[in-house]
């Protein structure tokens, strides 16, 4: 495993509230821009870079992700 791998699993790494190990990230941006965006109503700053990490990496994806974000009847409906 190369040091570049090494070092991305360990900055990885985050703690819960109760002390538990957990990841900062799924490893994928449109994952975790599909799985975060909903929550970020009124931290437009950090949800732009989200979309942003996730449109370099699928922008088909990202967009279809928005899509669903902005649906009013079968997705979140957020504005």
């Amino acid at each position: 495993m190369s040091f570049y791998k090494i070092s991305e699993q360990i900055l990885n790494n985050a703690f819960t509230e109760n002390g538990d190990r957990a990841y900062n990230s799924t490893g994928s941006a449109c994952l975790d821009f599909f799985s975060l965006v909903g929550a970020m109503r009124y931290n437009l700053k950090d949800a732009m870079n989200l979309f942003m990490r996730s449109y370099y990496e699928d922008p088909i994806m990202t967009i279809k992700i928005l899509f669903y974000v902005r649906d009013v009847r079968d997705g979140l409906g957020e504005r």
